[in-house]
């Protein structure tokens, strides 16, 4: 007989909460009358800010749980300083996006409230993959996010590009979904369990067992279409280049943190004993991901399929935080993950906030002569760019530091090398766009913004990651003695 006690459910109070606030929303918007489209786009921003406010709430919750160790529901779930930070982590960032999107949504003519309910789903999926210990969990909380994705694509009947991109995302989520769950069994297969913590007593006592291996490439295989790692990235420029804005950013960062964290995870935990059979693997995966991310992306100009190609490179840079299992390494990758995601954030919530000629930016070219009628508006999306690129004093340029720092004492002399002469190489890019920003031409510059005296809280958190950007120097010293009390020991 199976006993959970009460203390399992006050571990999981966040994600409890958050279920059932998306349940209440979504009851709220089944019995609310909806005549017009007027009333519908009430109720949207009503769901809208609840959402907002549930997250926040979210947020401190999971603060005040805090960073203690804890198996739950018999070892299928845990709480530990780590997971608590990056638990952090993703709850910001979904707050962001949350914050930045709703009046680009409601332009769009996406105002079923049921988004907003899917978007809550969808966090508390992430959330729960992040804790989860064992493959089962694992598996079972990951379709929740995939399953939540696959919805909100398909939402907007008349979005075509959209549509496409959603039947493109499933047939190759499938794809990546089958080898993963086979890796699982070939692991299930060796060694009777699916538990992190028991796999690595039996996994240490045999490390040159090739079922255990191919289950493990299996694993990475799967993994590696989840996180768009070359050759298993093939899906990732369309399906960016399909979707809104929203869902994009979802993609490219909230799941990307969460399902590359819980892979750091699987590689330490489950399979830590056998480093030296797996880390040749993810060497090469780092190198072709940093060769075809990087140096494709320079050639792109359509916006949405350089963030895709910009993801996969930077996908790099966090996977070379694998190689060194350490305290300081996930350090560095909380580092990284928020100076690469909030400029991200920053850029792509920036050009959601305003069209040109009445169209939403889509090419880079979009961006003529944007300097000369919107000084700061250029100014702010060239901020956001040169972090993006890794140019010194923003945010970007001490996290691509940190994350080399780790490689480098970790002896990957070459790799490091390989990935910081890349990056210098991509610069080309961003320094293009600016270019373009600021030099270029253009005859009819009109900026429209979307309701731009309604709008105040998305300025102000645009305003908040724009100086975070450019004064990470600033809140370096104490994120680090936060990050230095908070994790004293690996999972």
């Amino acid at each position: 007989m199976i006993n959970i006690g009460s203390s399992s459910f006050i571990i999981a109070i966040p994600e409890i909460y958050l279920v059932i606030v998306a349940f209440l929303l979504l009851l709220l918007g089944l019995f609310t009358k909806v005549q017009d489209t007027e009333t519908k786009v009430l109720l949207f921003n009503r769901v809208s800010s609840l959402s907002v406010i549930a997250i926040i709430f979210g947020f401190i919750l999971v603060y005040a749980i805090g960073d203690m160790y804890v198996e739950t529901f018999h070892s299928l779930f845990i709480i530990s300083p780590i997971i608590f930070l990056f638990k952090l982590v993703i709850i910001f960032f979904v707050l962001i996006i949350a914050i930045l999107s709703r009046l680009y949504l409601i332009d769009k003519s996406i105002h079923q409230f049921e988004y907003i309910v899917l978007m809550l789903f969808f966090l508390v999926g992430n959330l729960l993959m992040i804790s989860s210990n064992d493959f089962i969990a694992f598996y079972v909380t990951l379709e929740l996010t995939t399953v939540c994705t696959y919805i909100l694509m398909f939402m907007d009947k008349k979005d075509i590009p959209s549509i496409q991109a959603g039947i493109k995302y499933f047939l190759l989520g499938v794809l990546g979904t089958a080898f993963l769950l086979y890796g699982i069994s070939l692991v299930y297969g060796y060694t009777g369990l699916t538990n992190f913590t028991e796999i690595r007593s039996v996994v240490d006592s045999d490390t040159k067992n090739w079922v255990l291996l191919i289950g493990i490439v299996m694993i990475l295989v799967g993994i590696g279409f989840k996180l768009s790692l070359v050759p298993f990235h093939m899906w990732t420029p369309d399906v960016y280049k399909g979707v809104n804005k929203f869902v994009l950013l979802m993609l490219s960062v909230v799941s990307k943190f969460s399902i590359f964290f819980i892979l750091i995870r699987i590689l330490w935990e489950p399979f830590g004993g056998v480093i030296s059979q797996w880390q040749q693997i993810v060497v090469l995966l780092i190198v072709l991901s940093a060769l075809i991310g990087f140096i494709v992306s320079i050639y792109q100009t359509n916006i949405k399929s350089f963030i895709a190609y910009s993801s996969i490179a930077n996908m790099s840079y966090m996977l070379m935080i694998a190689l060194s299992p350490s305290v300081i390494a996930v350090k560095n990758l909380i580092i990284f993950s928020l100076s690469y995601g909030i400029a991200l954030v920053g850029f792509v919530g920036t050009l959601m906030l305003f069209k040109r000629d009445n169209k939403s930016i889509v090419d880079i070219y979009d961006l003529k002569g944007l300097y000369k009628n919107h000084p700061y508006l250029a100014f702010i999306l060239s901020t956001f760019l040169i972090s993006m690129a890794g140019l010194p004093i923003t945010a970007g340029f001490f996290g691509k530091i940190f994350v080399l720092y780790s490689v480098f004492t970790s002896e990957y002399y070459l790799l490091g090398a390989l990935l910081a002469l890349l990056s210098v190489v991509m610069m080309y890019f961003y320094l293009k766009v600016i270019k373009i920003m600021y030099f270029d031409s253009y005859e009819d510059v009109a900026i429209n913004f979307y309701a731009i005296k309604g709008n105040f809280l998305a300025k102000f958190t645009l305003g908040f990651l724009f100086l975070f950007t450019v004064l990470f120097i600033v809140f370096l010293v104490p994120l680090i003695r936060v990050l230095e009390e908070v994790i004293t020991f690996l999972f």
